[in-house]
């Protein structure tokens, strides 16, 4: 059993980090609500940019757009690396207090956070939850940007369309192989026991070493 110093300790622990994990998740809808906007309203004006702007401004824009897209979907990576990391806080707070474990001294809070370790796994799909699938979804649309600035530069430079189509096959495979494996690395790499230790840094368990004596 937990002392009740401890639970505690623990239960306000456990408060704070779901406001960050609940913080994260209201951040992560905000920007993928701000990209399918910007998106639509991209795509509203291509027309008009087309045909209204000169061939520099038209560039310019276009490659702003990109950018947008990719520094969002790295935001929505971050995010979801919080969210991972917050949420293997949560459960492992939810298995010291609602369990028979016996917590009486620092020594037995970082033996719990071996046992949780051990019986966690410490890496996470980049397919199966639904954050996961809606960065993918964002992924995919970021795509459509690339695709209207090929059919403009196709019909602006018409005697070069196979360096243009090579380019831009080669563009689009770099930046799904960077985006992948940034994703990959990231959410796969979350979830350890240094991670888990680390959401605990900022309490303060000095009156639990007074169990370990």
């Amino acid at each position: 059993m937990v002392n009740n110093q401890f639970r505690e300790m623990l239960l306000t622990m456990y408060q704070e980090i779901n406001e960050h994990h609940r913080e994260q998740t209201k951040q992560n809808n905000q920007i993928i609500t701000f990209y399918i906007a910007f998106i639509s309203f991209f795509v509203g004006i291509n027309s008009s940019l087309n045909s209204s702007y000169n061939a520099f401004i038209v560039h310019c824009v276009y490659l702003m757009v990109i950018l947008v897209g990719y520094l969002s979907i790295l935001m929505l990576v971050q995010l979801r690396v919080w969210q991972l990391r917050y949420a293997g806080g949560l459960q492992f707070i939810a298995s010291i207090v609602f369990s028979d474990t016996t917590v009486n001294s620092l020594s037995d809070f970082n033996r719990c956070v071996s046992h949780f370790c051990s019986k966690s796994p410490t890496k996470h799909s980049i397919l199966a939850p639904l954050t996961c699938k809606m960065i993918w979804g964002c992924m995919a649309i970021s795509f459509l940007p690339i695709g209207l600035y090929y059919n403009y530069l196709i019909m602006q430079y018409p005697d070069i369309v196979d360096v243009i189509t090579f380019f831009t096959v080669l563009f689009l495979l770099l930046y799904l192989f960077e985006l992948v494996v940034f994703f990959k690395k990231k959410i796969e790499g979350t979830g350890n026991m240094g991670e888990i230790l680390w959401l605990f840094d900022i309490y303060d368990f000095s009156a639990l070493d007074k169990g370990d004596k």
